[in-house]
Formats: C-alpha cells, sequence, structure tokens
C-alpha cells in the first residue's frame, strides 16, 4: 500500500484557512520530532535530506512520518467543512 503524497496540499490549504503564526504554534505542540520534521520539510528539505538529518534508516520513513505528522496536524486544526445537519 502506497500511501499518496497529498501532503503539500494539505499544508497550503492549512495556510489559506489559518494565519503561519497559529500553524507554527499548532506543529509546536505535535511534539518534537513532528516538529522538526514538518519545518525541514517546510524549508523545501527533500525526505532523503530529512531522514539523514533525522536519522532515519529511509526515505520512506521520513516521508511516512512527515505524512502522519501532517494528517495530525490537520486533525488538530480541524479544518471544518459546514456540517450538513
Amino acid at each position: 500500500n502506497k500511501m499518496p503524497d497529498t501532503t503539500g496540499n494539505i499544508i497550503h490549504s492549512l495556510i489559506k484557512k489559518q494565519e503561519w503564526s497559529i500553524i507554527s504554534e499548532k506543529i509546536k505542540t505535535l511534539g518534537k520530532k513532528c516538529y522538526d520534521i514538518l519545518v525541514l520539510w517546510g524549508n523545501h528539505y527533500a525526505d532523503q535530506e530529512i531522514a539523514d538529518i533525522m536519522g532515519y534508516n529511509t526515505d520512506k520513513v521520513a516521508r511516512v512520518t512527515r505524512v502522519r505528522c501532517l494528517e495530525k496536524m490537520q486533525k488538530d486544526i480541524s479544518i471544518t467543512t459546514p456540517s450538513h445537519e
């Protein structure tokens, strides 16, 4: 199972919906590992570079971790669509 890399879309939609300072604060609440990965990725580091810096065995580990961190951030920020109640 290959995870689709939609993280670019996630972060761009978050930036559009929230002030960057709020997003930065939210990233900090995800823990040091997620914070470090997302800051590196936000600064255009490739997954292989992130893997090397963070001490992961492969770029795939860095990518999966990054995707999970972004998904967690997205849930924490709670981008809501109008409810259909």
